[in-house]
């Protein structure tokens, strides 16, 4: 989800000048700057339509949609429904709420909120609902509300062969809670709209237990994707590079 933007600013945005080339719509914090935590909010703030977008120069990809390719099983009562290719709209309006960082541990904790998520993709689902039996593929869409994610991100020095710091993500979890939301399976039975209609609302009403199966397989994911991606962004810098001990930039 969004929580990919706070990976890019805890370990690469909060840097004050490079050697590299930094683009001119990123600005930069001191590494001692006494309010790091809201500059760093700041930056991501101000960065939000490039990363839906993507930014390609530090190996972002985009947030809209934001695509899950992994197959997810849900486990059901009597049911049980597979995703894929999932694209997830929303992801870029977002707000940090809280932001935590530990520059002398390499530790930050954030909370974000995400007020509405749409998303679309591929499900195969079989079981039975009531008494009536269900052997289906088709879209999947999902519509969710007032949406929280839920960061924890731990890194260590690596020195490389001239012997300067460079920085790698040891540890990055992703955690997520959903307030309210709606699932909707298309083509249950073909023609029979009356029989789909009546699955799906089996299915939303039993919408916590679902996302409860769901959640955590989508963490795993997220977790994953965004440990790669805060290493593709940090590791070609060294440390020296990305949290320069000078003045604070304001500039961009």
């Amino acid at each position: 989800m969004t929580l990919l933007t706070t990976v890019g600013v805890l370990m690469v945005l909060a840097s004050a000048s490079s050697t590299a080339t930094i683009p001119k719509f990123i600005t930069t914090c001191n590494r001692k700057d006494p309010d790091m935590p809201n500059c760093v909010i700041g930056i991501v703030t101000r960065l939000r339509p490039y990363l839906a977008a993507g930014i390609p120069e530090f190996r972002i990809p985009p947030l809209e949609p934001l695509h899950l390719r992994e197959l997810v099983a849900v486990e059901g009562p009597g049911i049980k429904i597979s995703a894929k290719e999932i694209d997830t709209y929303g992801c870029s309006d977002f707000t940090i709420k809280r932001l935590k960082l530990d520059m002398d541990n390499l530790y930050a904790e954030a909370d974000v909120d995400l007020p509405h998520l749409f998303m679309d993709g591929l499900y195969s689902v079989e079981g039975r609902v009531l008494t009536i039996p269900v052997t289906a593929k088709g879209t999947l869409r999902g519509n969710f509300t007032k949406c929280i994610g839920y960061l924890k991100m731990r890194g260590e020095f690596v020195k490389d062969e001239m012997g300067e710091d460079h920085l790698h993500c040891t540890y990055f979890d992703v955690k997520i809670s959903v307030g309210n939301g709606h699932l909707r399976l298309e083509n249950l039975f073909g023609t029979e709209e009356l029989l789909g209609d009546l699955v799906n609302q089996v299915i939303n009403s039993n919408f916590d237990t679902i996302m409860n199966e769901l959640t955590p397989a989508i963490e795993k994911t997220l977790s994953a994707a965004f440990k790669r991606t805060a290493n593709n962004i940090v590791e070609p810098f060294t440390y020296r590079q990305l949290f320069p001990d000078g003045e604070r930039d304001t500039s961009g």
